[in-house]
């Protein structure tokens, strides 16, 4: 906007003069309270007040704000302090409270300070910049705890043409300005603001004025928002699709694969051996990377930072390449053994001898096996008969390997790379280094449907050192990070479920290991939410209602800390739950919370879609209170099955849109629920916003 047109410079006066409420002001108020921010002209504004009679004393609030940080030595309220102090206002009439960088939190801890010095205001002359009063003003009429405070708002008076300079300059008050008219809009329904009529003709100023600086977003953005976009199902069979991003990741990864399948091949008949040939090449140097994508414990996990179900599509997707490509081989070569083969080949040889060949039998059980295999995968099959999926999984992939080595000379070095991977994640690094047996504690919660499995412990001291360098000290016993994942086997529940393992996130706080001492060692407790359809979960309810108690070996835990960290970053942390996938968000959100306790720096907010009441009882009934008293933002709707469905992504979109600095933003619920929430991140960064998501699946 450096060279802004006429319409634009009108649209941001427009803009600019609707936020300015021009309030008459008493001079009988009890205190004058000034927002602090980068404008030092407010505090000169808030001083003139005090020494011309307006209110008993003066309070200065803002810590070190993001445009702020690097620009002043102490906080924001600090600063403006000595500014009112050299204008000659008492020091002993000024408070300030340097904490804060957010108006709610100026409510809050300015609050919390005028209680511990015994002050109970009960009118208030609030000082902001004028771009800023309206959304002021309707905070702290909604979050002020008195509601019987009476709040006016000013600002210095400035017009449009006089109020940017150096320190404000012109794109930064018009981005601000537009933000806070959205905050407007999408905050009320969100509890965070009173509601104000926004005219027409303001608003559409707004919209042009984003769309007059839409070029400035860039077509890195246009792409990133492209590649986030998550189409819907396919119809008819209602298939989800993930992502653009996703989608030409794979696309990429075949388009190798068939560049080696028709690079120089000349397509004609006599070649169609050749064309089967490379079709097993392209099955057999997959079948490394098949297995590395399953296992739990992998490399890519470390290199990428994502977690195994957030690279099990990959896995998914390369098990179907390779059954197109072994169904390839197969068809091609019965087509070329039965009529293109030369006679001097296979003289007077028929298919019926040409199948009871040796070699001929082995790849035929392969590809049987193989084709079970991605046949007992499929979501329907696993949903439906999920103890039958792992008993045959395990079971189709050894006869595959063990057929396929004779059949394929070629492939034994893939074969074996291949069992070595197998292996170690299913019985070196799974079952001895990453296990662990505990007995737990089994509740059937409200509504039946849902069993809570409890155990605890105290972490070990001194972690162990032995076997394969200190690797045992990675299992559940030394603790986990939020959102990890464990694998569940309970041999007491019968036979057929002591070889099952089944994943759950953990849905309990990580122990804090850093508060710990030689004398009070820290102390794990560890909560599973295993919602009940059929099979292992019936029989563990059914086990629930009778006993009460289970001895439960835990594998694991397998993490990645990519969400983690990325809320960490971020300015603003949104996380979304739907159902159980509080699982997932609310040790993450707890994490944050004690975090942002100490720091008092980072926005956190929790919307958790619920379908019954029932689902209340998946979390103690005091925890929202507890994250509330530490500064989340927690928002529960009625549930679904009463009020329909929330607008998720209105809510995403408008966090998003309207907050100041990086947004991270987590959902962990139905594939509905992360394809709206997707979709609205995709939206948000098309417009300009600085975000991040990621999408966390729950078992």
């Amino acid at each position: 906007m450096a060279s802004a047109t006429p319409t634009t410079l009108q649209d941001a006066k427009t803009v600019y003069d609707y936020h300015r409420m021009h309030m008459s002001l008493h001079r009988d108020v009890d205190a004058v309270f000034c927002l602090c921010s980068l404008d030092t002209r407010v505090a000169e504004h808030a001083a003139r007040l005090l020494l011309d009679g307006y209110g008993q004393y003066l309070i200065f609030a803002g810590g070190a704000g993001k445009l702020t940080q690097d620009r002043f030595s102490k906080p924001e309220a600090e600063v403006f302090a000595d500014i009112a102090v050299q204008m000659g206002v008492p020091a002993e009439k000024i408070i300030t409270e340097p904490r804060s960088t957010n108006t709610g939190e100026n409510v809050r801890f300015t609050w919390e300070l005028l209680q511990q010095k015994g002050l109970h205001p009960r009118s208030f002359i609030l000082v902001q910049k004028p771009y800023m009063e309206r959304r002021t003003f309707a905070t702290f009429s909604k979050q002020w705890p008195d509601p019987e405070t009476e709040f006016m708002v000013t600002s210095p008076e400035l017009e449009w043409s006089g109020y940017p300079n150096e320190d404000n300059p012109r794109d930064l008050v018009i981005s601000i300005a537009v933000g806070d008219l959205i905050r407007i809009r999408e905050y009320p329904a969100r509890g965070f603001q009173i509601s104000q009529d926004i005219p027409d003709e303001v608003w559409q100023a707004g919209q042009r004025l984003i769309s007059d600086g839409s070029p400035h977003v860039g077509v890195l953005n246009l792409l990133r928002s492209w590649l986030a976009y998550q189409p819907p199902p396919i119809p008819l069979i209602n298939r989800s699709l993930p992502s653009n991003g996703t989608t030409m990741f794979v696309l990429e990864f075949h388009g190798l694969d068939l560049f080696f399948q028709f690079y120089a091949l000349p397509l004609e008949g006599w070649y169609l051996v050749a064309f089967a040939e490379r079709a097993g090449y392209v099955f057999v140097v997959n079948l490394p990377i098949l297995y590395l994508l399953a296992a739990k414990n992998q490399s890519l996990k470390a290199l990428t930072g994502y977690s195994y179900e957030a690279l099990n599509i990959f896995h998914r997707r390369v098990g179907e390449l390779m059954c197109l490509a072994a169904a390839v081989h197969f068809a091609g070569m019965v087509a070329w053994v039965g009529w293109w083969a030369p006679d001097v080949l296979q003289p007077d040889e028929s298919w019926s001898l040409f199948f009871t060949r040796p070699l001929a039998i082995y790849g035929v059980l392969t590809f049987a096996a193989y084709e079970l295999l991605h046949i007992t995968s499929l979501g329907s099959f696993r949903q439906r008969w999920y103890e039958a999926f792992l008993a045959s999984h395990v079971a189709l992939q050894i006869i595959a390997l063990v057929f396929l080595y004779p059949h394929f000379f070629t492939a034994s070095p893939y074969v074996c790379a291949t069992l070595v991977i197998f292996l170690v994640d299913r019985l070196v690094y799974r079952l001895a280094l990453r296990s662990a047996t505990v007995s737990a504690e089994l509740s059937v919660l409200e509504g039946g449907e849902t069993v809570l499995l409890s155990a605890d412990w105290d972490i070990p001291r001194q972690r162990s050192s032995w076997g394969c360098f200190g690797l045992a000290r990675g299992n559940i016993r030394h603790g986990w990070y939020p959102a990890d994942r464990v694998c569940v086997t309970i041999p007491e529940l019968g036979r057929g479920h002591a070889l099952q393992a089944h994943p759950f996130t953990i849905a309990s706080a990580a122990p804090d290991t850093n508060t710990t001492s030689p004398d009070a060692p820290a102390h794990a407790w560890l909560n599973l939410l295993i919602r009940v359809r059929s099979g292992f979960k019936s029989d563990l309810l059914r086990h629930a209602h009778l006993n009460g108690r289970a001895s439960v070996r835990l594998d694991g835990p397998y993490r990645s800390r990519d969400a983690l960290g990325m809320l960490r970053g971020s300015h603003t942390a949104v996380l979304v739950a739907g159902g159980s996938g509080t699982a997932v968000v609310f040790p993450l959100v707890w994490d944050l919370a004690r975090r942002s306790a100490i720091t008092a720096r980072r926005k956190v907010m929790l919307y958790w879609v619920i379908h019954s009441r029932a689902h209340l009882s998946q979390i103690p009934k005091e925890r929202p209170d507890e994250l509330r008293r530490c500064g989340v933002h927690v928002t529960i709707p009625e549930p679904t099955a009463e009020a329909g469905c929330p607008d998720v992504p209105g809510y995403v979109a408008g966090l998003a849109s309207a907050a100041n600095g990086t947004v991270g933003i987590v959902v962990s619920g139905p594939d509905g629920l992360n394809r709206s929430v997707r979709n609205a991140y995709a939206q948000a960064i098309r417009r300009g916003a600085d975000a991040r998501l990621r999408v966390e699946k729950f078992g």
